[in-house]
């Protein structure tokens, strides 16, 4: 029986689980083996585990009508009247499994009952509603303990009988952590593709750094998110009036952009791993951490952040528009989704939680900027935001903005991204930001790049011995250098910002220049 049939032919119930607060799970670590290993285990959560529950086989999932989601923290299965007992199961077991298959995680879930008269994207919206009130309902931890038990010195949790490689006690949640970064992942296995090898993938920091140099010692935390999904899913509403049933094109739709994430990244990496050379014994600089659902989220090694950045953007787009054409989808969606990016540029010993978060901000600032600049096809156009972490301060972009991205004596702010994949939004492309760092190789760049850090330096102290010493630079430098960047026509401020900051910044992180 087919997915129109089931929905037809009796009362159905819609089963929906999901796991909030994915990254604040992930990240409660510095250890890049307890993060890949809490990754990998959100991962499975939504697919083996509850195929397992379900008695069947997650391979088979994509052809199963009824598995509408399956990704990204969420979970949404119909269930057919004839199921009803199973789902009772599900709903009385399936939790408690997964609580113990990783402590820890905070999850709800919810169920709905579908008539043949009732509409299921209403229904499935209703489901929605009340996955969010179960967040006040918060399931009992199963790894509490009594005061006098022994526990984990990092986590305050309490202690299995595992030991860490120093011979400390760990909680069951850490163990099992790092029980699965040593298992075969799935998601590394999509993301690397034919560059997989066990071997050559590292949970160690240092040395995804230290393949550019051993001194090296800047890491780069890459989140991308897709634009517009809400749009995107009333547009599937829009699809309803031509034919379709709306629980089979969520499933559609959502396996169509889950796919375009994993190309895309793999693109991504395999575009990254063609202009850097590794000996065949280095280990890759690259390790993912969430990729599934329109969620993006990668550690690799900062000087290759910002072009992996750009080619996944750009497949992203393109696949999800080749997807949803070959899905038929009529309206606004065939011309795919975009999304946004944020770059958090850190040492290998900052807290992994603050990066992610702040990556996370900076992506929230440029979908921010872009929903400003919709395209004639409706599209929010594709951009990215990126910062170097230089302090132990953890605030807001804007705090950022203010603190560190402003020279009060000139009052000119540094922020002057986001940097856009298409140069039809009049906005700084992300092409011709690499073209301008491009020009500062070689020693007349060299000697310009030297100038304009003391330019720098004096917008904070002097605006007047500022401008002075740019019309030095000017009047001194390689007039074609100059040219090429614009400092001979803008004298280094476009409308009260300066690219500058952000050329030196990637230019330190490409160098290790501190």
């Amino acid at each position: 029986m087919n997915l129109n049939q089931q929905l037809i032919s009796m009362e159905n119930y819609l089963y929906g689980f999901t796991i909030h607060s994915i990254q604040g799970y992930i990240f409660q670590t510095n250890k890049l083996k307890e993060i890949a290993g809490a990754s990998e285990l959100v991962e499975q959560i939504c697919t083996t585990e509850f195929a397992k529950m379900i008695d069947k086989d997650f391979k088979g999932f994509k052809d199963d009508p009824c598995a509408i989601r399956n990704a990204a923290g969420n979970i949404r299965y119909l269930f057919s009247e004839d199921q009803l007992n199973l789902c009772k199961e599900v709903v009385k077991v399936f939790p408690k499994k997964i609580l113990e298959f990783a402590p820890g995680v905070q999850i709800s879930q919810a169920v709905v009952e579908i008539s043949e008269n009732d509409q299921f994207h209403l229904k499935s919206e209703e489901l929605e509603r009340k996955l969010t009130a179960q967040r006040n309902n918060p399931f009992r931890p199963v790894d509490l303990g009594y005061m006098a038990i022994n526990r984990s010195r990092r986590t305050g949790l309490p202690s299995c009988d595992k030991k860490d490689d120093d011979k400390k006690p760990l909680d069951k949640a850490t163990y099992l952590k790092q029980k699965q970064e040593r298992k075969s992942s799935r998601v590394s296995e999509l993301f690397f593709g034919s560059y997989f090898d066990k071997e050559r993938i590292t949970a160690d920091v240092e040395k995804i750094v230290s393949s550019k140099d051993t001194n090296y010692s800047w890491l780069a935390v890459i989140h991308a998110d897709g634009n517009n999904m809400g749009k995107a899913l009333q547009n599937l509403k829009d699809e309803i009036t031509i034919g379709h049933n709306y629980a089979d094109l969520e499933k559609r739709f959502s396996e169509a952009v889950d796919e375009a994430t994993k190309v895309a990244a793999n693109t991504a990496f395999v575009e990254s791993m063609k202009v850097i050379k590794l000996k065949e014994t280095d280990k890759i600089p690259f390790r993912p951490i969430i990729v599934g659902g329109d969620d993006l989220t990668i550690v690799c090694r900062a000087d290759l952040a910002l072009n992996f950045t750009k080619v996944y953007l750009e497949i992203f787009k393109k696949q999800t528009e080749i997807n949803f054409c070959r899905e038929g989808f009529t309206t606004d969606l065939k011309n795919g989704l975009t999304a946004c990016a944020g770059i958090a540029y850190i040492k290998v010993n900052y807290p992994f939680h603050y990066a992610v978060d702040l990556a996370e901000k900076l992506c929230s600032h440029a979908k921010k900027d872009a929903k400003s600049k919709v395209k004639a096809n409706g599209l929010v156009p594709s951009c990215l935001m990126f910062h170097k972490v230089q302090d132990s301060f953890v605030e807001s972009y804007e705090d950022i903005i203010k603190r560190e991205l402003t020279a009060h004596a000139a009052d000119y702010k540094f922020d002057f991204g986001p940097y856009y994949l298409d140069p039809k939004t009049n906005k700084p492309t992300i092409k011709q930001f690499l073209d301008n760092v491009s020009q500062f190789n070689g020693k007349e760049g060299n000697a310009i790049k030297s100038g304009l850090r003391q330019w720098l330096t004096d917008l904070h102290d002097n605006k007047g011995m500022a401008e002075q010493r740019m019309k030095r630079l000017v009047s001194v430098g390689n007039d074609t250098i100059l040219n090429n960047l614009g400092l001979k026509e803008n004298k280094g401020v476009v409308e009260e910002k300066s690219p500058v900051y952000d050329w030196l910044t990637v230019l330190s992180i490409n160098l290790n220049d501190d």
